[in-house]
Parts: structure tokens; C-alpha cells; sequence
């Protein structure tokens, strides 16, 4: 270090705290050391040992510049362009080298997701052909089950028909059974006395055996025919319309030429009831309207409680024609056999004639004097065959109660209205 320090030249002092000078600070440097005084300074300073070696050959050219150091120094920088142009061509080669590798790379990848694409392609199209194949074999297989479940439902309609009307054959049997024992009994205590009574009673009995066989015999065949169908037919309950209850219809005693039992059967007959749909109140109209529907069933009605409900004040003839007709429409809509009972007509002027008839799908009976028809609706609940389902529309709580102790359905008055539509 001179003593006193020489100071630097004013245009390199903003660059002296920089360990490494930036690029700004060339050309400032490269005029500084035009100043041959300083350059020379510069030159002394390189020329320690150990500084030397910090400097490269064409800055120790530029600082010391002996003869024909322009020359040399521009050659040594042809040279550097040159070395730094192969350096760059050789980076440019190893980047395009690494480019090509990265590209061949990316088109195996490429070429390998192709193939796997096609592969996929090819499951998909098997799968889909497959699919195919299984939905037609389906479409046949459910066209034929559909066809078969026709012709079965045919069938099954058939047969059921057939069963209820031997159903309502048999009852219908057993009711005249019931009345021809009444009157030949009526018959009898007014005959007079014969010498030798033997012989006609023999005969009674025997031809009152030969009845209860007959009907026995049918009644095993009518439970084997409907144990044998396969194929059930449910019918579709209609949705009903809500009615207001009503109170039960006034009985008083009458008399008729129906001749019917003074007590209903205590016994339990085997029967049970139709089942409900869930979601249904059994008291509601849909309740009556699905049981109404059941195949082969048999609605009894207490004529005078459902017609004084549903028509109050109307003259009573009239008022069981109206019922009777309703029921026919019912009979004829659903399917069900209606069989309605009143009371006998001493008391509603006039005995009604005959005592038992049939309007289409619909019997009509009146009950024997001094029986009410609660009596007959009940024996005839216990008399018919516990195959069958039976129904029974009175508001009338007795009814009602002995009804389902015997196992048949029970719809009020209301609910008959509601289904008949009145």
C-alpha cells in the first residue's frame, strides 16, 4: 500500500465497497485504466504473488500491454468466442439430446396409453355386446312371463268364477234346506194325526240325510277347487270417497213367510277374516271398497239399518228397492254376491211376496215372525262354508260383535254407502 494512500479515481469510488463489481462497472474501469499512471499502479499490484493467478491472459495483456498486445489480445478473444460458441453448441446439442430422449419418452408413454386405450376399447365393446345378448334374452324371458302370467290370470279368473258360483250355489242350498225344514216342519204340527207315522217321517229323514250329504259333498269340492288354484287374481281396490257415520237403524219386531233360526251360532266356524291393506283404517271406505273386490266374497247386509242410513225417510218399499238396486250396481262392478236381509212386514204393511227371491247377483230374504234379521244374518255367517269370505254390513253393534266372532269382515252402514256410492 503507497504511504500516504493515492486515492482512486473519482468515476471508480461508487464501485470500491463491491467485492464483485457488476456489469455497469466496465466501461467506467476500462477509461479509468486509460490513465496510464493508474494502469501502471493496477499492473503493480496484479504483478504480487498470489494476484497474478486471480487474472486471466488478456487482462494481464490489457494491464501491462507490451508490443503487439492488441493483436495478441484479439486473438485471445477470438479464441474465447470461439470456445464459448463450441460450449454453446455443445449445451444446444445436450438440450436437443434431452429434448429427443424427453419426445421418444413421451411417445412410448403415448403409444403405451394407446394400446391400453384400444385394449379398453375392446372390453367395452365385448361388455357392451354381452350386455346386449343378456337384456334381449331378459325381454323374451320376461315377454314369455308375461304371456304365461295372462294365460294363468285367465285361468285363475275362470276357475274363481266358477268356484263362487258354486259357493253361492251351496249357500243358496243350505238357506232353502233351512226353509223347506221350517215349512215341512209348520206342515207337520198342522197335519193330523196319522195311524202310522213311521213310514213318511222314515222318508223325511232320509231325504233330509240325502240333502245334508249332497251339500257336504259340495263343500269338499268347492274347498278342493279353490285349495287347487295356483294363481290368485287380487282385485284393484278403488279409492273410496269419506262418509259421515250414522246412527244405528231402529228394529222392531215383524213377521214374514221366511221361515229362520231364533239363534245365531255361539260356535267358532274356522273362518278368518280378509286381511287389510296396510295404511288403511278398517273402518274407512277404501277398507269396504278392497274387501268388496276379494274374489268369490259374499256381502250380507242388514236391509233395513243400510237403507234407513242411507235413506232416511223414504217410504220403505221404495226404500228397498233403492237398496236392492245399489246392490245389484255393486254386484255387477265388482264381482261380489250380494244377499240382503229385512225384517219381516207385518210392521211396514204388507208381507212382502215372495220371501226370498233373487234380483240378479243380489238375494233378498225376510225373516220368519218373531225373528229379527240380525238372527238370520248371523246363522247364515255360521252356516256357509269357512272357505269363503263373508262380509257383513250393519251399524247394528250386536251384528257387528257375533259377526267377527265368527270370523267374517264387518263394514257399517256408512261404509256400504260409500261403496255404492249413494
Amino acid at each position: 500500500m503507497a504511504t500516504p494512500p493515492v486515492a482512486a479515481p473519482r468515476s471508480l469510488q461508487p464501485f470500491l465497497r463491491f467485492a464483485r463489481l457488476p456489469d455497469r462497472a466496465l466501461a467506467p474501469v476500462r477509461r479509468a485504466l486509460e490513465d496510464e499512471e493508474f494502469r501502471a499502479r493496477v499492473a503493480a499490484v496484479a504483478a504480487v504473488p498470489g494476484a497474478a493467478e486471480q487474472l486471466d491472459p488478456a487482462s494481464t495483456l490489457f494491464l501491462t500491454r507490451p508490443d503487439g498486445w492488441a493483436e495478441e489480445l484479439a486473438t485471445l478473444a477470438e479464441v474465447t468466442r470461439a470456445a464459448a460458441a463450441a460450449q454453446g453448441e455443445a449445451r444446444a446439442d445436450k438440450a436437443a439430446i434431452r429434448r429427443a430422449e424427453r419426445a421418444e419418452a413421451a411417445a412410448r408413454r403415448a403409444a403405451e396409453g394407446v394400446e391400453r386405450a384400444r385394449q379398453d376399447a375392446a372390453r367395452l365393446e365385448a361388455a357392451v355386446a354381452d350386455e346386449r345378448r343378456l337384456r334381449k334374452a331378459a325381454e323374451q324371458e320376461r315377454s314369455a312371463a308375461q304371456r304365461a302370467a295372462a294365460a294363468a290370470e285367465d285361468r285363475a279368473g275362470t276357475a274363481t268364477a266358477e268356484v263362487a258360483e258354486l259357493r253361492e250355489r251351496v249357500a243358496s242350498m243350505t238357506v232353502e234346506r233351512d226353509l223347506l225344514a221350517a215349512r215341512l216342519a209348520g206342515t207337520r204340527s198342522a197335519m193330523p194325526a196319522f195311524p202310522d207315522p213311521a213310514p213318511a217321517a222314515a222318508a223325511v229323514a232320509a231325504a233330509r240325510s240325502a240333502a245334508d250329504g249332497l251339500i257336504a259333498a259340495l263343500g269338499r269340492a268347492l274347498d278342493e277347487a279353490s285349495a287347487a288354484l295356483v294363481v290368485p287374481v287380487p282385485r284393484r281396490p278403488p279409492v273410496g270417497t269419506e262418509a259421515p257415520g250414522t246412527p244405528e237403524a231402529p228394529r222392531s219386531p215383524a213377521s214374514g213367510e221366511t221361515a229362520a233360526p231364533a239363534e245365531p251360532r255361539a260356535r267358532s266356524t274356522g273362518r278368518r277374516p280378509l286381511p287389510i291393506p296396510p295404511a288403511i283404517f278398517d273402518d274407512s271406505p277404501e277398507a269396504a271398497a278392497h274387501l268388496v273386490r276379494a274374489a268369490g266374497a259374499l256381502l250380507l247386509v242388514d236391509g233395513y239399518n243400510a237403507a234407513m242410513t242411507i235413506w232416511p225417510g223414504v217410504d220403505v218399499t221404495e226404500m228397498r228397492l233403492r237398496l236392492t238396486d245399489a246392490l245389484g250396481e255393486l254386484a255387477a262392478r265388482t264381482g261380489v254376491r250380494a244377499h240382503v236381509v229385512f225384517d219381516g212386514a207385518e210392521l211396514f204393511g204388507g208381507t212382502p211376496s215372495p220371501a226370498s227371491h233373487r234380483t240378479g247377483l243380489v238375494r233378498v230374504s225376510f225373516s220368519a215372525p218373531d225373528v229379527e234379521a240380525d238372527d238370520v244374518i248371523l246363522e247364515l255367517v255360521g252356516t256357509l262354508p269357512a272357505a269363503r269370505p263373508v262380509l257383513v254390513a250393519s251399524s247394528d253393534r250386536r251384528v257387528q260383535d257375533g259377526a267377527r266372532r265368527l270370523g267374517a269382515n264387518v263394514i257399517s252402514s256408512a261404509q256400504l254407502a260409500a261403496v255404492l256410492g249413494r
